[in-house]
């Protein structure tokens, strides 16, 4: 009896393991001719193509500045030629012909934004984002300038000749703090090899602004040379100021030459702060050599009183902070050693945003 029952217990042992085996090749092979399914219907690829466009939309679209962005078959290793795209209602939609189900994601849409977005792009090899300011345009075929941004449609009442402008050339040494924290170091030989100091080098922008300006008797500077000021002194001077422009240079360890334009946005002035800012930045020409132009918000209420930015602290002034090139690139130098430029680009940016 006993060897019975155990002669029947390994036969039926045998048998289970028989139909494991058996039920692991039939699921094994389902899955198989799936993935071999999903690989010849390109599910896989469709599937990831429209997350990674509506993620990099999405990412393009937050960025501060202006990007240029080629997606392309070495942005991932697919072959984007296979398909087709459309972007439509906050979708990034991929398909293999008209007769293909479609597979699709979404993007965040920013209303704040202007976009520019196509219906359909057929079988790509680069597709094409550009943003400029407000503007985000998707293509396969776009060319970029990325030296000039979108202004704000608003209109400027006030005259250009009845506004009080306070120029601010930044970096002078405050007599309340160590010097050596307060110059930064900044200085570069020019070409009759004089060393100049930041503070010197926007006082000459700062003069050269007033001096292209016909009525200067409404323009002020907070200095006009290297002389001792602290912060509060400085914002003291804007007082009766309609209009601040604060000038500095950049100082960066890499290698691009930018123009960023700082302004406060908790304010009743953001927009004329944004366009004075858009204005002044679109007017620096191309010889500079740019690598690109960009406009910062920034919450002026939670600086701290020492903090350079407090001079656009206002909340009923229009007011921007230039950072101005990158001193230690060669073209930043070469802006240096042509301060005048620097100044006419600021004081044509000036009378754009007063143009009717």
């Amino acid at each position: 009896m006993f060897k019975k029952n155990k002669k029947a217990a390994i036969n039926e042992q045998t048998y289970m393991l028989i139909i494991n085996i058996v039920i692991i090749v039939i699921v094994w092979g389902l899955v198989f001719n799936y993935v071999r399914s999903v690989g010849n219907n390109t599910l896989v690829e469709k599937i990831y193509l429209s997350k990674d466009i509506a993620l990099l939309t999405n990412i393009i679209s937050s960025s501060p500045g202006n990007i240029f962005y080629t997606y392309s078959n070495s942005s991932n290793k697919l072959d984007i030629t296979k398909y087709l795209y459309s972007f439509k209602d906050s979708y990034v939609k991929v398909k293999e012909n008209e007769k293909d189900n479609q597979v699709y994601f979404p993007y965040a849409k920013d209303l704040s934004f202007e976009n520019s977005f196509p219906n359909l792009i057929e079988n790509p090899e680069e597709i094409h984002f550009v943003k400029t300011g407000n503007k985000l345009s998707i293509d396969k075929s776009l060319t970029s300038n990325l030296n000039q941004i979108s202004c704000p449609d608003i209109k400027i009442e006030e005259e250009l000749a009845n506004q009080n402008i306070l120029l601010d050339p930044g970096h002078g040494k405050d007599p309340n703090r160590d010097i050596a924290s307060d110059d930064f170091g900044l200085e570069f030989k020019d070409y009759y090899r004089k060393n100049k100091k930041e503070a010197y080098i926007t006082t000459q922008i700062s003069n050269g602004v007033k001096t292209n300006y016909i009525n200067n008797n409404k323009v002020k500077q907070t200095r006009n040379y290297d002389t001792p000021l602290s912060i509060q002194t400085r914002k003291d001077s804007a007082k009766d100021a309609h209009i601040i422009i604060s000038i500095h240079i950049g100082n960066y360890s890499n290698s691009y030459n930018t123009i960023k334009a700082f302004i406060p946005y908790k304010t009743t002035k953001f927009l004329q702060s944004r366009k004075l800012a858009c204005s002044i930045l679109n007017s620096f020409p191309p010889e500079l050599e740019l690598d690109g132009i960009v406009i910062i918000p920034v919450d002026t209420s939670t600086l701290q009183k020492d903090n350079p930015m407090q001079i656009i602290n206002f909340e009923d002034k229009t007011a921007v902070l230039l950072e101005i090139g990158n001193i230690n690139t060669e073209q930043g130098r070469s802006m240096f050693n042509q301060p005048s430029k620097l100044s006419d680009s600021i004081y044509t940016g000036l009378t754009k945003y007063y143009s009717k």
